[in-house]
């Protein structure tokens, strides 16, 4: 009988370039995409088992970028003016996915400055048969 066991699968949920900027008077600038929930994803808190959720940046001046799922934050963060990097964060999805909606919005809101996000993915776990 096959072992059921899990391994790490991806989703592009932005392909290209978004630039969000919030002014001089700092007013919300917001991207909202769409994670499909795969029904074999691990939904788990455990250290070993969060999904990461990665993306190159380049921030235009010092900024600041909260995201949520399916409206639960999950990233509150801020950024220097520097040059491009990636970033990548183990993120707890398991408030946001409880109820398992599908999909579920993914809202990215720059708050202060100006920042340009590209190739948005979300890593995680799957169960399945090996």
């Amino acid at each position: 009988m096959p072992a059921t066991s899990s391994f790490a699968d991806y989703q592009v949920i932005r392909d290209g370039n978004i630039t969000l900027d919030a002014g001089p008077s700092n007013d919300p600038s917001e991207e909202t995409l769409h994670f499909t929930v795969p029904s074999n994803m691990v939904i788990s808190n455990s250290r070993p088992k969060r999904p990461i959720l990665a993306f190159k940046l380049r921030p235009f001046e010092n900024s600041r970028l909260f995201v949520s799922f399916d409206s639960q934050e999950i990233l509150d963060t801020s950024f220097d003016t520097s040059h491009t990097r990636t970033y990548w964060e183990a993120v707890n999805l398991t408030s946001a996915l409880s109820q398992f909606p599908n999909p579920v919005d993914v809202r990215i809101v720059c708050t202060q400055g100006r920042i340009r996000l590209a190739d948005i993915i979300i890593w995680y776990q799957v169960t399945g048969q090996v």
